[in-house]
């Protein structure tokens, strides 16, 4: 995008939300999918991720109000075993 102030660019803040919607709807699309074919693996790999989430990164207060101690690689390593879950069950 031009930088001559004409244009939008996105903020971090903006990508960072838009990647929180895009989680969320990983999440509930893949409870949505257990519901009709459980599977006992998979159900452990959900209960893992939103419990570290919740543990490590959710505090309730902003990020700058808290410490903020979110291992990436890890996170990010969930994200791609929810991706894999999600082809798993929608064969």
């Amino acid at each position: 995008m031009a930088s001559d102030g004409r244009s939008i660019v996105d903020t971090r803040r903006w990508e960072a939300s838009r990647d929180g919607v895009e989680d969320y709807n990983a999440l509930r699309l893949l409870r949505e999918k257990l519901e009709q074919r459980p599977d006992p693996t998979i159900e452990s790999l959900l209960s893992e991720a939103t419990t570290y989430v919740e543990t490590t990164a959710f505090t309730g207060l902003p990020r700058e109000a808290a410490d903020y101690d979110l291992d990436f690689s890890k996170f990010m390593k969930y994200r791609e075993r929810i991706r894999d879950a999600l082809e798993q069950l929608g064969k």
